[in-house]
């Protein structure tokens, strides 16, 4: 079974949190026992789709999702933003706002990586949904 979607965006930060929701109810209904890890991934989305309107689009964000084999991947695309550095994962102080983000979508998926090709970024995220699977790194 697989489900794959594409969606073009505004970068506009009350559009782009439905796509967590989107995500969410998508995976809720293609693996009901992982209604827990549904619920995160939506916070891993939202959370990176808010840094790419904070740090890069100017225009336009574009989500690719596919759900398939036991596994949730995502591409967000970001046209118009370019890395400064490759951003890394810090433990962040818990009095900064700086930070957490990245931080958060961490723990949540079991991997993510950021590609810059021309005047685009492109961060990719990936979650296994296994039996023995745990909701949080």
């Amino acid at each position: 079974m697989k489900l794959s979607f594409v969606l073009t965006l505004p970068s506009k930060l009350d559009i782009l949190q439905k796509v967590g929701e989107l995500l969410e109810n998508s995976v809720k209904n293609f693996y009901p026992n992982h209604a827990d890890i549904a619920f995160y991934l939506n916070l891993a989305v939202t959370e990176a789709l808010s840094n790419a309107v904070k740090h890069g689009a100017k225009k336009e964000i574009t989500v690719k999702i596919i759900v398939e084999n036991s596994a949730v991947n995502i591409e967000i695309i970001d046209k118009g933003g370019k890395l400064d550095k490759n951003p890394s994962v810090i433990d962040p102080n818990p009095y900064d706002e700086s930070g957490r983000g990245l931080f958060i979508i961490s723990k949540i998926v079991d991997k993510m990586e950021f590609i810059q090709t021309g005047d685009s970024t492109i961060f990719t995220l990936t979650k296994y949904l296994k039996h023995d699977n745990t909701t949080i790194n």
